[in-house]
C-alpha cells in the first residue's frame, strides 16, 4: 500500500514527515496514523495530531510504522520531543510530564525562505517556544500566514507549505526581518543546545540531581555552599533559590521536574551546553551542603525543653513547613520543627546543632535562677540581654503554663470563650497580627497568655497556611507589555505571548496567570488591522500600476490577482471594496477596447 519511501529530513518533525510520507503515498494523515495508532489510542482526529510529535510511544506503535516507512525506531523518536522527556523526566507516563509545559506551540511558526524550497518540510525545533529565529537565514519566524495574517493551528495543517485558510503558501525568499547579531548568537546558542535534546544520548538526570547540578553552578562552581551569592543570582532571576532546594532535598508534596525553561535560562547565563552539564561531578561537600546529613532528619530530632514531658524525646516533633531561613543576624536556620507538647520550635544551625528559636529554654534557664523577691521584667531582660518585649512573650509563657510558682495562677486572665474564639480564628486563616488588634484585649499581658497558651501553640504548629500570591504592580506590568507591543507593531514584528513574555522575562503562564493575555491578544488585532490597512494601501496602488501599464491589452480578473500577489477570495474576505473596485476598473478597461 505504501510503495513510496521517504527519508526525514534534517529536524524534521515526526508530524511533518508523516504528512508528506501520506501524500506521496496517497492518502491523508489521519488515514495513515489509523493503520500505525496503538491500540490505547481508539480514533485519532486532526485535533490529536500534536500528540505525534509529544509522547509518540503512546498514540503510535513506532515498530510498525519504522516497517512501513523504513526509517529506524531510534530516528523516528529523535523527532519528537520524547528523548527531550526521557532525559529528565521522573516518572515513566511521559505524556503527564510537566517538564514541558507552555513550551511546545499550538500554532505554526516557519521561516517563510525555508519554505520557498524545493521540497518544503516543518522543523520540530520551530514548536518550542522561545526558538524565534531561523540561523542559517538570519530571520525571525513568522507565527501567522504572511498573506491572510490568520495564526495556523498545527493541527490544521493539511500541507507543509500551503496556507488552510487563504491556500496561498508560506514560502517567500522576499521576506526579510534580519535578527541582531545579540539575538542571533542566542539563538544559535538555543537551537544547539535543543538539536542536542532531541537526540538520545542514554543520559538521564532526576530531578534533584538537576537542581543539585543548578544549585552548584549558581554557587560559581565552589564546594563551599554560600548561600548569600545562590540567593542574589537567583533573585536577580526572579526565581526562589529555596523552591529549587526542594527539589534537590525531594521534600516537594508531589514529585516533579524542574522546568526546561528555568534549566536552559540557568546554562546560557553561564555560558555552559548540555554536554558539560551532564559531565559536571559535585564535590561531596557541596552534596552534603544541600542534602541534610542523618543527623538533621526528623527522626533524629528530639525535643530541648527542660520543663516538657518529651524533653529528650522524638514523640511529638514534627515539621513545620520552614526548611530554611536566615535571621536578621545572618545566621541561617535549616530544617524546622516543632514540639505538639511544648509549642517550642527548633532548627538546626549549619553546623548541625539543633537550637531553640524562641528563646524560651535560655528564659527557662534564667528564670530558674531567679528568687520570687528579685522577680521582674527587667531583670530578666538584663539577665538574658533580650529586649523586654521577648521578655514578656517568655514570661506569658511559663505563667500560662504554670511552670514557675511564683507565676502559677492564671486562672482569673484565661478566658475559655476567647481561648476558642482564638483557635477558630487560626483555623479559618486569620493571622496574629489581626487577632492581636482584637478590642477584647485588656492588656499586652491577657494576649499573651491566649496566644502562647498549649492549644494555640498546638493549632499554630499544625495549621496550613495559605501561600501567599506574589505581589505584583498589574498597572506597571501592563504599561511595559503595552509599550513592548507597540514597539513590535513599529518595527512590523509579530506579536506572540511568548516574544512579550520573553521581553518581560516572565513566562508566558504568568501572563496568563495575571489575565493579561486579553490585552495581547487586543494588540494583536490591532496590528492586523495595522497591516491588513497597509495592504490595502499597496493593494490599490499595485492596481491601478497594472491597468497603467496595460493599455490597449484585455485584461482579465485573474491576471490583476496575479500582479498583486493575492487570492480572490483572501481579497474579498479582508478588503471587499478592492474586489469592487478591480471589477470596475476591468469593465471600464475592456469596454475602452470595443469603442
Amino acid at each position: 500500500m505504501f510503495s513510496v519511501r521517504l527519508q526525514p529530513k534534517l529536524g524534521e518533525s515526526l508530524s511533518s514527515f508523516l504528512l508528506r510520507f501520506a501524500k506521496a503515498n496517497g492518502t491523508s494523515l489521519l488515514t495513515l496514523w489509523k493503520k500505525v495508532k496503538n491500540n490505547d489510542f481508539v480514533n485519532p482526529q486532526k485535533a490529536d495530531i500534536p500528540l505525534i510529535d509529544f509522547a509518540p510511544l503512546n498514540s503510535i506503535y513506532i515498530q510498525t510504522l519504522s516497517q512501513i516507512t523504513n526509517v529506524a525506531c531510534e530516528k523516528l523518536l529523535g523527532m519528537t520531543f520524547y528523548f527531550v522527556l526521557k532525559k529528565f523526566s521522573h516518572s515513566n507516563e511521559l505524556v503527564h510530564s510537566r517538564f514541558l509545559r507552555g513550551v511546545i506551540r499550538e500554532y505554526l511558526h516557519y521561516c517563510p525562505q525555508c519554505l520557498n524550497e524545493k521540497k518544503p518540510y516543518l522543523r520540530i525545533e520551530w514548536k518550542v517556544d522561545g526558538i524565534n529565529c531561523c540561523t542559517r537565514h538570519h530571520i525571525r519566524l513568522l507565527d501567522s500566514c504572511k498573506s491572510c495574517g490568520n495564526q495556523i493551528k498545527l493541527s490544521a495543517v493539511e500541507e507543509i507549505s500551503i496556507c488552510p485558510i487563504c491556500y496561498s503558501s508560506f514560502g517567500s525568499d522576499k521576506y526579510d526581518d534580519k535578527v541582531t547579531e545579540e539575538d542571533l548568537d542566542k539563538q544559535e546558542w538555543l537551537l544547539k543546545t535543543w538539536r542536542e535534546l532531541f537526540t538520545n544520548n542514554n543520559k538521564h538526570l532526576s530531578p534533584s540531581e538537576v537542581a543539585i547540578k543548578l544549585l552548584f553552578i549558581m554557587n560559581g562552581k565552589q564546594p563551599n555552599y554560600n548561600i548569600d551569592v545562590i540567593e542574589q543570582k537567583f533573585d536577580k532571576l526572579g526565581v526562589q533559590a529555596s523552591s529549587l532546594m526542594q527539589y534537590a532535598r525531594k521534600t516537594l508534596s508531589q514529585t516533579r521536574s524542574v522546568h526546561i525553561h528555568l534549566l536552559l535560562k540557568i546554562l546560557y547565563i553561564n555560558k555552559l551546553d548540555l554536554t558539560t552539564f551532564f559531565e559536571i561531578e559535585i564535590p561531596s561537600d557541596f552534596r552534603n551542603s544541600i542534602i541534610p546529613n542523618k543527623i538533621n532528619k526528623l527522626e533524629n530530632a528530639i525535643c530541648l525543653s527542660p520543663w516538657c514531658k518529651s524533653y529528650m524525646k522524638n514523640d511529638s516533633i514534627v515539621k513545620t513547613g520552614t526548611s530554611s531561613k536566615k535571621r536578621k543576624s545572618g545566621e541561617k536556620l535549616l530544617n524546622h520543627i516543632a514540639c505538639l507538647d511544648c509549642g517550642c520550635r527548633f532548627a538546626y544551625k549549619e553546623t548541625g546543632e539543633l537550637q531553640e528559636k524562641d528563646y524560651f529554654v535560655q528564659g527557662y534557664n534564667i528564670l530558674t535562677g531567679i528568687q520570687s523577691d528579685e522577680f521582674s521584667l527587667a531583670e530578666l531582660s538584663r539577665r538574658t540581654g533580650l529586649h523586654i518585649s521577648v521578655s514578656r512573650r517568655i514570661v506569658a509563657y511559663f505563667q500560662v503554663r504554670g511552670v514557675f510558682k511564683n507565676n502559677s495562677d492564671n486562672k482569673e486572665v484565661v478566658d475559655n470563650t476567647l481561648l476558642y474564639e482564638f483557635k477558630d480564628s487560626i483555623t479559618n486563616d486569620v493571622d496574629l497580627e489581626t487577632i492581636e488588634k482584637w478590642e477584647c484585649w485588656v492588656s499586652t499581658t491577657q494576649y499573651l497568655l491566649h496566644r502562647y497558651h498549649p492549644a494555640v501553640m498546638k493549632e499554630l504548629i499544625l495549621h496550613k497556611w495559605p501561600v501567599p500570591e506574589r505581589r505584583i504592580d498589574r498597572g506597571k506590568i501592563q504599561d511595559e507589555m503595552l509599550s513592548i507591543c507597540n514597539e513590535l507593531i513599529n518595527s512590523e514584528q509579530s506579536i506572540t505571548i511568548g516574544i512579550v513574555s520573553e521581553k518581560l522575562r516572565v513566562t508566558p503562564n504568568t501572563l496568563r496567570k495575571w489575565g493579561l493575555e486579553k490585552y495581547i491578544h487586543e494588540m494583536k488585532n490591532i496590528q492586523q488591522t495595522v497591516k491588513i490597512n497597509k495592504l490595502k494601501s499597496l493593494w490599490h496602488s499595485l492596481i491601478d500600476n497594472f491597468f497603467n501599464s496595460r493599455v490597449g491589452q484585455r485584461v482579465l480578473s485573474e491576471d490583476v490577482y496575479d500582479y498583486i500577489k493575492a487570492s480572490p477570495p483572501y481579497i474579498r474576505k479582508v478588503a471587499p471594496e478592492l474586489t469592487a473596485y478591480i471589477n470596475q476598473l476591468r469593465v471600464n478597461h475592456n469596454m475602452e477596447l470595443e469603442k
